[in-house]
C-alpha cells in the first residue's frame, strides 16, 4: 500500500521553511499604527478598501525600492517566496513600479540558469541556490496575471519560461498522479510535498498557458487528490509529507509526534484552496472549521496544532494572525461569511500590534484573496 508519510520540517531535509517569527520588527522607525476596527465588513467597496490597506501596509513596511522583501524580523534576509508576495500584492493593488522592482530583483538575483529561483538570499549573497516549488509557483501566476492585469505582454512569456521550468524540475509520480515536488530537491523517491505549496486554481492558472495544458491539468489535478486526503472534519493538512508506493495513498503518520504538525507551512492550505473558484477546493476546506472555526473564535491557539481531532493542542501551540487568516478562510468556505471576515480584521489588528513578514503577507493575501478578485479568486462577494 503506498503511503504519505509525515516528514520532518524542512531544515532537516536541507531547504529552509517559512517559519514565523514571534517578535516586532527590528525596524524601530516601523511602529505599529492603532489597531484596525474588528468589525465584519459591510460591502464590497469597504473590503476591497481593507484589502488594499493591508496591502499597501506589507508592500511599504517589507518592500525596498529597489524590489528587494527583507523580512525585518528574520534577520534582515529575504526569500523567493517573499519576492513572489510582493509581485502577487502588487498586481492585486495595480502597482506597475513595485512589480517590476520585486520582478527586477528577483531576476538579478535569485534566478538560476534553470529558470527557478535560488530560495535563500542573506548579507549580499544567495546562501542556497536550491529553489522552493512555492516560490516559483506564485511567482510564474503572478507573471501570468501581470501579463493582462498591468498590460505588459512580455510577462507572458517569463510565466511561460517560469511555468515550464517548474514543470521539468519540481514535478513527481505519486499514486495520485503527478504532483507537485517541494523543489529538484524533492522529486525522489522518495518524493517529498508541502501540501501548502501551490493551491489548485494556481495550477490550473497555469495550464492556459501557451504548451503548458497537458502538463498543468494533470498537475492540478494530482496534486488535487493527494492533498484532499488530508483534509477533513477530524484532520489537519501536515507541513510535508513523504510520497512512496504506487498503489492508492494512505495517510500515515510515521516518526516522532512532534512532527506531525499542522504548523506555519500547512497553515497556508486552507488559504489558498478557500480562496479556489472550485466548489470542490471550497468544500475540502470548509470540512475545517469544525476545527480551526471554534478555537480562533474562542482566542485560543491557531498553529503548531496536532493533525487528529482531540490530540493535545498545548505542546508547541501558539496564536498567530496567519492562523485566523486560515481559520477565516475555513469559515468563509463553510459559509459563515461575518465570522470569517470578523477573523481577517482579528488578524490584522494582532499583526499590527506585533508585526512579522509573514503574517503581514498573509493577511493582505488572505484580505485580496477573499475580499477582491484582484489575484483570480472568488470573494464572498462574488458568490
Amino acid at each position: 500500500m503506498g503511503a504519505v508519510v509525515v516528514v520532518a520540517g524542512a531544515v532537516a531535509l536541507g531547504i529552509g521553511t517559512s517559519g514565523e517569527s514571534t517578535g516586532s520588527s527590528a525596524r524601530g522607525r516601523d511602529a505599529p499604527p492603532t489597531p484596525l476596527n474588528a468589525q465584519p465588513a459591510a460591502g464590497p467597496r469597504w473590503a476591497a478598501d481593507q484589502a488594499f490597506g493591508a496591502t499597501a501596509y506589507f508592500l511599504a513596511h517589507y518592500e525596498l525600492p529597489n524590489g528587494r522583501v527583507v523580512r525585518w524580523d528574520q534577520g534582515a534576509d529575504t526569500v523567493s517566496e517573499g519576492e513572489a508576495y510582493a509581485m502577487l500584492l502588487s498586481v492585486a493593488a495595480g502597482d506597475r513600479r513595485r512589480f517590476d522592482a520585486a520582478w527586477y530583483w528577483t531576476r538579478a538575483h535569485l534566478r538560476q540558469p534553470d529558470g527557478l529561483l535560488a530560495w535563500h538570499w542573506a548579507n549580499g549573497a544567495i546562501t542556497s541556490s536550491e529553489p522552493a516549488a512555492d516560490a516559483d509557483v506564485d511567482t510564474a501566476y503572478a507573471l501570468e496575471l501581470a501579463s493582462t492585469r498591468l498590460h505588459e505582454p512580455g510577462d507572458l512569456a517569463a510565466a511561460e519560461a517560469m511555468a515550464s521550468a517548474i514543470a521539468g524540475n519540481e514535478t513527481a509520480s505519486s499514486p495520485t498522479g503527478r504532483v507537485l515536488a517541494a523543489g529538484p530537491w524533492a522529486v525522489g523517491p522518495p518524493a517529498y510535498v508541502d501540501p501548502s505549496y501551490a493551491s489548485p486554481s494556481e495550477l490550473g492558472s497555469l495550464a492556459r498557458l501557451p504548451g503548458e495544458a497537458q502538463s498543468y491539468a494533470a498537475l492540478a489535478a494530482g496534486t488535487r487528490a493527494l492533498v484532499e486526503q488530508d483534509m477533513g472534519p477530524d484532520t489537519l493538512p501536515p507541513d510535508w509529507v513523504q510520497v512512496t508506493g504506487s498503489a492508492p495513498v494512505d495517510v500515515a503518520p510515521q516518526g516522532n509526534r512532534a512532527d506531525d504538525r499542522y504548523g506555519f507551512d500547512a497553515v497556508r492550505v486552507p488559504i489558498r484552496w478557500g480562496a479556489s473558484c472550485n466548489s470542490s477546493d471550497r468544500q475540502a476546506v470548509a470540512a475545517l472549521w469544525p476545527v480551526l472555526g471554534p478555537a480562533a473564535l474562542r482566542g485560543h491557539a491557531t498553529v503548531d496544532l496536532g493533525l487528529r481531532r482531540g490530540e493535545d493542542q498545548g505542546r508547541g501551540a501558539v496564536r498567530s494572525p496567519v492562523g485566523l487568516v486560515a481559520a477565516a478562510a475555513s469559515g468563509w468556505a463553510a459559509g459563515h461569511r461575518d465570522r470569517a471576515l470578523a477573523l481577517l480584521s482579528r488578524a490584522e489588528a494582532l499583526d499590527r500590534a506585533r508585526p512579522t513578514y509573514y503574517s503581514s503577507a498573509w493577511v493582505a493575501l488572505g484580505r485580496v484573496f477573499f475580499e477582491t478578485s484582484r489575484l483570480g479568486t472568488c470573494p464572498a462577494w462574488s458568490t
